[in-house]
């Protein structure tokens, strides 16, 4: 049976829980730490350290072999492990987020606790981390490191994650604001003249890097004068598509896949 979506299995491949897909990229991280840390959730799968239901969730600090992490995450082409080092350091200045809850803030991400010589990176792995990766994990996303290792900017996690997320759903598509995709870029403007170049540069890239088809449809919700809301279909070459849109006040429609992106009438 041929695969309907971006979804790819194997040794690259990891899941990711519903409940991270947005706090990862609220622009809180640039691309480079946010490889990096896809690595790490990646290792952490790869190596099963997250703890089953049976089991208490709590801190952990793993040990990692530097040169595995900077190939792993793609950053062979940095100066030695400079690139490697500062990723691991923007982790220690973000490490708290809060959960929304009104409670104080949890810690989320991986902190680095200490380089070791080799050079190895001892690295915290928080009980909060674990539990939200605890098994069985319910709604997940099915990431590839493969596909991650060619994203640059904090849009294309946003995007490659929540295309991952719905690609396993009889209707593979999510929508996204322009309100949140002006927070993910850090842009201080939301309107489509700003933001349009952004949002349909990350679509390419991540139509090129996984082979997927994007069917995009931007209108206007109300919120701003013009589109500030985006509709993304997910496909895969070959195999066919529904290219009926609602008509909508200022909608624009668009076609993206590996080799570009055009507009297109449904």
């Amino acid at each position: 049976m041929s695969e309907r979506t971006i979804v790819k299995f194997g040794h690259q491949a990891f899941q990711m829980p519903a409940s991270m897909l947005y706090w990862l990229t609220t622009g809180l991280l640039g691309g480079r730490a946010l490889r990096v840390l896809h690595w790490i959730l990646w290792d952490a799968h790869a190596r099963d350290l997250w703890p089953g239901l049976e089991d208490e969730p709590t801190d952990r600090i793993v040990r990692i072999v530097g040169m595995d992490l900077r190939a792993g995450a793609g950053l062979d082409g940095d100066n030695g492990y400079a690139g490697l080092r500062a990723a691991l350091t923007e982790f220690a200045g973000v490490g708290f987020i809060d959960d929304g809850t009104g409670s104080d803030a949890v810690r989320f991400l991986p902190m680095l606790l200490e380089e070791r010589p080799g050079p190895h990176f001892d690295i915290l792995l928080p009980r909060r981390l674990a539990e939200e990766n605890r098994r069985p994990l319910g709604l997940f996303a099915l990431l590839n490191m493969d596909d991650v290792r060619g994203l640059r900017q904090p849009l294309d996690f946003a995007l490659y994650a929540r295309a991952c997320q719905v690609a396993r759903q009889r209707r593979p598509q999510f929508e996204i604001t322009l309100d949140e995709t002006a927070r993910i870029t850090g842009s201080p403007q939301v309107g489509w003249s700003t933001l349009s170049g952004p949002f349909i540069g990350t679509c390419v890239r991540v139509a090129r890097r996984t082979g997927a088809r994007l069917l995009v449809q931007g209108w206007c919700g109300g919120d701003h004068a013009g589109i500030d809301r985006l509709l993304v279909r997910v496909g895969v070459p070959g195999q066919p598509m529904d290219r009926r849109f609602r008509p909508q006040l200022a909608q624009r429609l668009f076609e993206v896949d590996k080799t570009g992106w055009r507009k297109f009438d449904p």
